[in-house]
């Protein structure tokens, strides 16, 4: 019997489902920013894999409406209304729960609103000119870390050929702040877009050599749905390289060791943050005592 051949990378896959792409090997960015806190954080992450969170479940729900439309009902059903103060309604809900276990339930509101970010989008003249140009979405890349060895990879959510060997790699993203310039700056850090964006182009880069380029596309989760395209700065990126860098190295040393450390006990004093000190003021301190004033 002839043994299975192991995979060869730098490997591109155009199609995978998800659920394929999720249980395949590889270390993923989402995952690696948990070594931002530390190892043992990493491991619990990895050994524990959380619960979504709503807004996680909506994001993948817009992704998958605008980006994959022919599988969002195989993934997604919409709810009926259920009055949960009722016993009766409880157990239909109950009921609905069990019967579509294989699917991300979305209530009536959650269905709408992301049916009308959808709509938003494609309504965008610049968004919609990214996802309908040609190109492909939902592109899932393997490569080999040519530092750390360590098994890399990333689902890009749309590939957009240009012109040559220029490529940008379109990152679809909800928000819930305002979408205009100046304003994300801050979502993008707290978030690690940019660190994300710099794991996912350098893959790409790795097993599709050429001249590669990140557009974000973002839509505001609230009514107007406003939605802005913005492509990232070189700075950020850079940032964002040096980020999955470090952690990169950090996971390599906790594999090869075993060892997956905590916050570090060094005994470094703690403080507080600046704005809880009082305001600085080259006066003395004083004492009032029945109108004297006294230095303390």
């Amino acid at each position: 019997m002839a043994q299975a051949q192991e995979p060869t990378y730098p490997s591109v896959q155009y199609g995978m489902p998800y659920d394929d792409y999720a249980q395949a090997p590889g270390v993923r960015a989402t995952w690696l920013q948990a070594f931002e806190r530390c190892g043992a954080y990493a491991k619990h992450v990895r050994d524990h894999e959380p619960e979504p969170t709503e807004a996680l479940i909506l994001g993948i729900a817009a992704h998958v409406l605008t980006l994959e439309p022919h599988v969002f009902d195989e993934r997604f059903v919409k709810s009926p209304k259920f009055n949960l103060r009722k016993n009766v309604g409880k157990a239909d809900a109950a009921a609905f729960a069990a019967d579509n276990a294989d699917r991300m339930i979305l209530d009536p509101n959650q269905y709408d609103a992301v049916h009308r970010w959808r709509e938003a989008v494609w309504s965008h003249e610049d968004a919609r000119a990214l996802l309908s140009g040609h190109g492909a979405n939902e592109v899932s890349v393997w490569v080999k870390d040519p530092e750390t060895g360590l098994l890399r990879k990333s689902r890009d959510d749309r590939h957009v050929s240009v012109y040559g060997d220029k490529t940008l790699l379109v990152d679809l993203k909800t928000c819930s702040v305002p979408a205009q310039h100046g304003k994300l700056d801050g979502h993008i850090a707290n978030f690690h877009y940019h660190t994300r964006a710099a794991y996912h182009l350098d893959n790409a880069t790795l097993a599709m050599p050429g001249q590669w380029k990140v557009k974000f596309i973002f839509i505001e989760k609230k009514p107007p749905h406003l939605v802005a395209v913005y492509p990232l700065a070189d700075d950020a990126l850079e940032q964002g390289r040096r980020n999955y860098r470090r952690w990169l190295h950090d996971c390599h040393r906790c594999e090869q060791t075993g060892k997956w450390p905590g916050y570090p006990g060094d005994g470094e004093e703690m403080s507080i943050p600046s704005w809880a000190f009082d305001p600085d003021d080259s006066e003395p301190s004083t004492l009032n005592i029945g109108g004297e004033k006294l230095s303390l």
